[in-house]
């Protein structure tokens, strides 16, 4: 997540969101960051419907309008009617994306919306805006080469999920491309850090597609 015109250094920022001090800021980086840390997970909840409260009560810009959708998506299950957190996710994404690559967030936004989609069993709609992706895509903008990873691993899950055998050989191989030109990425000091995308998807879908076998 790109965010302009920063009120605060990403070192400030970690420093309030790791004392537990969040809610005392009324800055909607602040209170996302917060929101989607695992270091107080307690408040995290509270520091995304206070980020909600304060863009829905101000103008937005383009990026505002991600940040509010954003922020709805990470909302927990229990804290959240699904349908509504839904609609409104996809709204907010839709309407982000469509302001073109103008918006900071644009590249983010696209991708959450192909995330959201995914989430909710959407996977011919996910799988046709991951596939507007090139594959180094965000190792070349932001240097996030495990974005690249998880794009790739959503793409054979999502032709997995619609049983597009003839698409598998491929999408696996695309997989282990750029998982290695990630590894393989002297620019990226962070390639073993946590933020190197982990198959989790893959390994559901999988377990998915074992335990429909096993009932036939």
């Amino acid at each position: 997540m790109k965010i302009e015109n920063q009120k605060h250094s990403a070192d400030e920022i970690n420093d309030i969101v790791a004392s537990g001090e969040a809610l005392k800021y009324d800055d909607i980086e602040i209170l996302i960051e917060a929101g989607t840390s695992v270091i107080n997970p307690s408040e995290s909840t509270d520091c995304l419907r206070k980020a909600i409260f304060l863009l829905n009560n101000k103008k937005r810009t383009p990026d505002e309008e991600y940040f509010l959708g954003y922020a709805w998506y990470h909302l927990p299950d229990n804290a959240v009617d699904s349908v509504e957190r839904n609609r409104i996710v996809e709204e907010q994404l839709k309407k982000t994306v469509g302001y073109g690559e103008g918006c900071a967030n644009y590249m983010y936004a696209k991708e959450l919306l192909g995330c959201q989609y995914y989430d909710v069993g959407q996977y011919e709609a996910a799988l046709s805006i991951f596939l507007t992706f090139e594959k180094d895509a965000f190792m070349k903008n932001f240097n996030q080469g495990w974005r690249d990873v998880k794009l790739a691993e959503l793409k054979l899950c999502c032709s997995l999920r619609l049983n597009r055998i003839h698409e598998i050989e491929s999408r696996v191989e695309a997989l282990f491309d750029i998982f290695c030109i990630v590894l393989g990425n002297k620019q990226d000091d962070n390639v073993f850090s946590s933020d190197l995308a982990l198959p989790a998807e893959l390994i559901q879908t999988l377990e998915a597609i074992l335990k429909n076998e096993q009932r036939k």
